[in-house]
């Protein structure tokens, strides 16, 4: 296979063979050196890689320890602060390290249509049926076998057609592309290119009106409001704050999730200081990003020991036993008569394609084409048609969390103050309610955002915010820009009902009308911490509070154990 266009005047004579799986390649440049990332950002210069494809995965040869390992981008064994140390790449070392790891783009293949039918006849039912027909026709029974011949060409001819229509839809469903803003190291302004160029290491610079993510990348500065539907299924907006910088933390995926910008999720605005750009560092592209390996998935199915399948064979042999008995009788007693072996041969062997039915697999591939249809019409796509008749057996499904089979809606029931220890009457009118801790606490301890000129955000933050009675406003500027300043939200009770704070309060807050308070830092709900918290202050004041919310057990281990 030929190198890329763009790639041709990196490689040198030596080009690759094939990009295809499993194809061994050695890759030597024209001029300069390979990088290949060893670990915490520490890239190993090569004069060539060698390297293959497996599954869309790449995997390059160790010559120190004479082993292949996974190409890996910037998410394994780097320390977040290795990744805010990174300053992007220049022209040169970004064209070499896309000889590496390939064009940043996730591309379905299409099976040709003599894949597909090899595919389809040579299952084992097609295979019999074939056997069949041959003898059907050397028996004289032309019509017969011509009308089962018609059915299984019907039934083979639509199922691919409906199995490559599929895979023509996955493919123009999942293939994106786009231009994006680059830092490079040696220019002192920002470029542009195409997504598909983009490799680990590479800054990004995050659009203020936001964007769709083509890579996995980690946020360095500024908030970003993320829709992960894609990915998660949840349509509510999730807030992605800057990775912390410290030598000793590790970046892992999943503990850094709250940090990181997934491929095929939607960026709908950016936070950050004054005209600062938000910025992030590309650490997985292609097929080893979050959207390219839900892709595998769909590609490359795990084997599953299906009973159906197991069942089905069982059947098959229990007629062949059956035919098999019918196979001995018949050619004893024709023998014995002294009737020809050729006629022996034919009815011999006829009687085991009367015990196996012969119309079985096209029945089978109709009645597949038929629940493609019917899936089409809810727009689900299926590539792989011979696991449909798997869920004709099932018969448990089970789902997760609240919202899958129950509604979202959630009701405020009251709010349940303690008092010197002691737990006080549940209060049911919130908006009711002093204006104390409890109920600052509830205004500003929450991820809740507008969008559109809508409150959106967590479900139970919504109840709970919307069950004060209080406002939450940002300023008075344009979707473009109004992200950009220091104070973005800021929450005040409604003017016909403002009063004055609990007398608790004043202790800690000014005086100074009107009541208004600013969150300043949002640290949104982590699952292994299980808590969220926010930093704010009262308009006027002279410090801040911290506010914190979390399972039980984390707010008890962090709270005095005399109060």
């Amino acid at each position: 296979m030929h190198a890329p266009e763009s790639q041709e005047n990196v490689w040198g004579n030596e080009v690759i063979d094939s990009w295809d799986d499993q194809a061994l390649t050695d890759i030597r440049p024209a001029h300069g050196q390979l990088s290949v990332h060893i670990s915490n950002g520490i890239f190993k210069e090569c004069e060539f890689v060698r390297l293959f494809l497996c599954k869309k995965l790449c995997y390059i040869w160790d010559e120190d320890k004479c082993e292949f390992f996974k190409l890996a981008g910037l998410d394994e064994a780097v320390s977040t602060a290795c990744l805010h140390q990174q300053q992007g790449l220049t022209l040169e070392g970004q064209k070499l390290r896309r000889v590496v790891y390939g064009d940043n783009e996730i591309v379905v293949p299409v099976k040709g249509i003599i894949t597909l039918l090899f595919l389809e006849v040579l299952n084992p039912f097609y295979v019999f049926q074939l056997f069949s027909f041959c003898l059907w026709f050397a028996d004289d029974y032309i019509y017969y076998a011509m009308a089962i011949l018609a059915m299984s060409a019907f039934g083979i001819i639509m199922a691919i057609i409906q199995t490559r229509k599929n895979q023509f839809n996955l493919r123009s469903t999942v293939h994106s592309s786009d231009v994006a803003m680059v830092l490079r190291k040696s220019l002192d302004k920002p470029e542009s290119i195409p997504t598909e160029h983009l490799v680990p290491g590479d800054i990004l610079m995050i659009p203020r009106h936001g964007c769709v993510m083509h890579c996995d990348a980690v946020l360095l500065t500024g908030n970003c409001i993320v829709n992960e539907s894609m990915l998660t299924g949840e349509s509510v907006p999730v807030t992605k704050t800057p990775l912390p910088n410290s030598p000793d933390i590790l970046y892992d995926s999943k503990e850094h999730a709250r940090h990181t910008l997934f491929c095929g999720t939607q960026v709908l605005q950016t936070r950050y200081f004054g005209n600062e750009w938000v910025l992030a560092i590309v650490i997985r592209t292609g097929f080893s990003t979050a959207k390219g390996s839900l892709v595998r998935s769909i590609m490359y199915p795990p084997p599953v020991d299906f009973k159906f399948e197991h069942d089905s064979y069982r059947f098959v042999e229990l007629l062949a036993a059956i035919a098999s008995i019918g196979f001995c009788y018949t050619v004893i007693t024709k023998f014995m008569r002294g009737i020809s072996l050729s006629t022996i041969a034919l009815e011999a062997l006829d009687l085991i394609t009367i015990v196996v039915p012969p119309a079985l697999p096209a029945a089978m591939t109709v009645g597949r084409f038929y629940a493609q249809s019917r899936l089409e019409t809810k727009g689900i796509y299926c590539i792989s048609p011979r696991t449909i008749n798997v869920s004709g057996s099932i018969d448990c499904v089970c789902f997760d969390k609240t919202g899958t089979l129950t509604e979202d809606g959630l009701d405020m029931w009251g709010v349940v103050p303690v008092t010197d220890r002691k737990f006080q009457v549940p209060v049911k009118f919130i908006d009711k309610m002093k204006y104390d801790e409890i109920t600052f606490g509830m205004v500003t301890c929450h991820s809740l955002t507008i969008i559109d000129d809508k409150l959106s955000g967590d479900p139970l933050d919504l109840k709970m915010f919307q069950s004060t009675g209080w406002l939450l406003e940002e300023p008075e500027v344009n979707d473009n820009s109004k992200f950009e300043m220091i104070f973005p939200t800021i929450v005040r009770p409604p003017k016909t009902n403002e009063r004055s704070s609990h007398s608790k309060e004043e202790e800690y807050f000014s005086d100074t009308p009107p009541l208004e308070i600013g969150i300043v830092r949002q640290f949104p709900f982590s699952s292994s911490l299980q808590r969220m918290s926010v930093i704010s202050r009262r308009l006027g004041a002279a410090h801040f509070h911290v506010y914190c919310k979390g399972s039980p057990e984390t707010i008890l281990s962090l709270s005095l154990p005399d109060t």
